[in-house]
């Protein structure tokens, strides 16, 4: 009798713990997902004849936005203390995006309320071939989108950029690399409702 009551408690420990080992791998690989990063989808950057990001009409409210997206959106604090202009509101993705390898935080831009530009920041290391990883983009927008509208180059002792711009009557799309020595190398990949 008391071999049968221990072999019977140790079956229940062990399923116990079976149960146990299966719910941490479960939320081990459901974490996981969340925190992966989600592929930039450069040919979605426009509908309807107009530069957007996941179909997300400009003008819309923040809590709107957030309802619409296939990710979570929260106040980005920082941006919002420091860099923020009279009447802008600044969100950030609560993960983030990488485009060929790269890695890119999200920014929704509001201003009075209203959605006006959506952006990925790429920072990159010293080391990197981020100059060859600008070219590439180049490529395949020009073959998503056409010739731009505009070229920007812009050099002084501080630091360099680079912009390709292309428009429509009412939005733009803008891809920018950005070097020099007194910042990190970084590139921006964004699109937006004119002012």
């Amino acid at each position: 009798m008391k071999i049968k009551k221990r072999f019977t408690g140790f079956i229940l420990v062990a399923v116990i713990a079976l149960v146990v080992l299966v719910a941490i791998c479960i939320y081990l690989f459901m974490e996981r997902g969340k925190h992966s990063d989600a592929e930039i989808p450069l040919e979605r950057l426009s509908e309807g004849g107009e530069y957007r990001f996941e179909g997300l009409e400009w003008g819309i409210s923040a809590e709107e936005a957030a309802k619409q997206l296939s990710f979570e959106i929260e106040l980005d604090e920082y941006k919002n203390a420091y860099e923020g202009a009279v009447g802008t509101t600044f969100y950030k993705a609560e993960h983030s995006f990488a485009l060929d390898g790269q890695s890119a935080i999200a920014t929704l831009e509001f201003q009075d309320g209203e959605l006006a530009i959506v952006k990925f920041d790429f920072d990159f290391h010293e080391e990197q071939n981020y100059e060859q990883w600008f070219e590439a983009l180049v490529e395949e927008m020009l073959r998503l989108y056409g010739e731009e509208s505009r070229k920007l180059e812009n050099a002084n002792d501080q630091f360099q950029s680079l912009v390709y711009i292309w428009e429509t009557e009412q939005t733009m799309l803008q891809i920018t690399l950005m070097t020099g020595d007194s910042i990190y190398p970084g590139a921006l990949v964004g699109v937006g409702r004119k002012p």
